[in-house]
């Protein structure tokens, strides 16, 4: 029993010592993101991709660490390649296939947030080469990782706007930041939410109903919370209500 137990010890300091360059590599690479030095995060995150293959060839689910650097890489990879998207096939989508299966299959253990990266890289490969249909559960699957749905409404339940309930006015706005996966990954679009504006005119109870990913959502989320609204009225009485908020990112 020692002698097994000796044999089990040696195998995983040598596999712990085997991945060392790994993590060492992958440090660097979200440096040189950092500092803007894309082609250099390429080639390190491609290196410890590639050791990590070998020595976690039949580990899964695959560690954390080998989730965000598949996930990093494939968002430099789409920044780097978006005005030949063809070449993401070929590029990009042999590294991927393999995880996203996984990933999507019920019950994956892994880490829910770089899972959800990875996700949401493979859904804007398949919309950036021509297949939008079949990113949508891509897509659905990163939100629920995201965002687990684990909260209950909170305060009075919303009314909806019309018969006689005057809608709620915006009376300050602050504008989002940009995620820096998405910006790097040169991701754009809108984000919609949905949202309670209660009777102090405070947003609460958020969520998603349009999903861009990378970050995105959560930046919205985020600037929606610190919105401040004039409230809906119902005969002169503020009032919660439903409202839809699209939040608009364009990279300048």
């Amino acid at each position: 029993m020692k002698t097994v137990f000796a044999i089990l010890l040696i195998n995983a300091l040598a596999i712990a010592q085997s991945t060392e360059p790994g993590e060492r590599w992958l440090q660097q690479a979200q440096q040189d993101v950092h500092d803007q030095k894309l082609p250099k995060a390429e080639s390190d995150l491609r290196k410890a991709l590639a050791l990590w293959n070998q020595v976690w060839n039949h580990v899964e689910p695959k560690p954390p660490e080998y989730l965000e650097a598949l996930g990093l890489l494939g968002v430099i990879v789409e920044g780097r390649l978006i005005k030949t998207p063809n070449d993401l096939r070929t590029e990009l989508e042999p590294l991927l296939d393999e995880t996203i299966h996984r990933i999507m299959s019920p019950g994956f253990p892994g880490s829910g947030l770089m899972a959800a990266r990875v996700l949401d890289v493979y859904g804007i490969l398949l919309q950036r080469t021509e297949r939008e249909t079949e990113a949508a559960p891509f897509f659905a699957r990163a939100k629920a990782l995201r965002f687990p749905q684990n909260q209950e409404p909170s305060g009075v339940a919303p009314l909806k706007i019309g018969d006689g309930i005057a809608p709620p006015r915006l009376r300050h706005k602050l504008e989002p930041e940009y995620a820096e996966d998405a910006r790097i990954a040169k991701r754009q679009g809108t984000v919609v939410l949905s949202v309670v504006v209660d009777e102090n005119g405070a947003p609460r109870d958020i969520g998603i109903v349009r999903s861009l990913g990378l970050g995105l959502d959560e930046k919205a989320v985020e600037c929606v919370k610190q919105w401040v609204f004039k409230p809906a009225l119902k005969e002169g009485v503020p009032v919660p209500v439903q409202v839809t908020i699209e939040v608009n990112f364009r990279l300048l």
